[in-house]
């Protein structure tokens, strides 16, 4: 009433000029003050929300500690494996913590020198990565490539398909037997190894494409 507005009066004329906020009892009860939110302490992270931000990449420890447990690490099939590109992917991918599974036609010398170094690319774990033959053209090794990876190494997980055939041709000799013996390393063993890496759970497949299909 009368005697609440002239107590908010007499309160504003009773403060300093720089001061002169009108305050009452039904203003103080009406608004209740709110705390300051309190800083983080010096170098303390911000807090932030569970779906605002992606997971937390790994420590470099624990990529270490996967390394000594080969059982538990990802296997990778690369044909053709042992040299040129293939030495270069199967280096790479030993590198990222895979165990690789080095495939080989011929070169069963660079195959298996290559091998320590793969494991030496996964921190020195010994026995991590091994060297496989087949002749690619031939269906019968061809299909017993994927299970005897899986065999020998407890899983495959991924296929990276680099080996190929080049024969030199030209267009005065080429002939269907020399299409033929490109198209089945060249095509058709992707295509069988992908079939097997699929029937037993794995899902990745690198495709490496060559000119001579």
């Amino acid at each position: 009433g009368v005697n609440h507005a002239w107590h908010c009066r007499k309160h504003e004329r009773a403060g300093p000029p720089q001061e002169r906020v009108p305050e009452c009892a039904a203003q103080r009860s009406s608004s209740p003050r709110r705390a300051a939110p309190r800083a983080p302490p010096e170098g303390a992270a911000p807090k932030s929300h569970p779906l605002s931000s992606p997971s937390p990449v790994p420590p470099a420890s624990h990529a270490a500690a996967a390394a000594r447990r080969p059982d538990e690490a990802p296997v990778v099939l690369v044909t053709g494996g042992a040299q040129r590109i293939g030495r270069a992917i199967a280096l790479e991918l030993a590198r990222a913590g895979w165990r690789v599974a080095v495939h080989y036609r011929q070169s069963a010398a660079e195959a298996a020198a290559l091998v320590p170094q793969l494991d030496d690319a996964r921190l020195g774990e010994r026995g991590g990565c091994r060297a496989f033959g087949a002749d690619l053209a031939d269906e019968i090794q061809c299909r017993a490539l994927v299970p005897g990876v899986r065999r020998a190494m407890g899983r495959l997980d991924a296929l990276v398909n680099n080996a190929s055939l080049f024969e030199h041709d030209s267009a005065a000799d080429i002939s269907f037997a020399n299409m033929e013996r490109h198209w089945r390393t060249n095509t058709g063993a992707p295509v069988l190894l992908a079939q097997a890496l699929h029937a037993g759970g794995g899902q990745v497949v690198v495709n490496v494409l060559d000119q001579k299909l």
